[in-house]
């Protein structure tokens, strides 16, 4: 419901060009601070799409430890 929705509130439909490419608008990758490499990540049924540098930063923190403590948390 709400927070499904805010959370998804930036997400943007986007159309191929003829060549199959991707474009992503412009605020977008303003946001993303895509300026050079990106990198796309599975989400279930959704992409998202990360400056690889700023990834790799978030990526750190997640550890075996963290994981399991977030699914400790949501009781799977």
């Amino acid at each position: 419901g709400k927070l499904r929705r805010f959370l998804y509130s930036g997400a943007n439909k986007i159309e191929c060009d003829a060549q199959g490419r991707a474009l992503i608008p412009q605020n977008l990758r303003e946001y993303a601070d895509l300026t050079a490499e990106a990198t796309i990540l599975g989400m279930s049924n959704r992409l998202e799409i990360w400056n690889s540098d700023l990834w790799i930063r978030e990526s750190e923190q997640y550890t075996s430890e963290s994981i399991a403590e977030i699914v400790e948390e949501l009781d799977f």
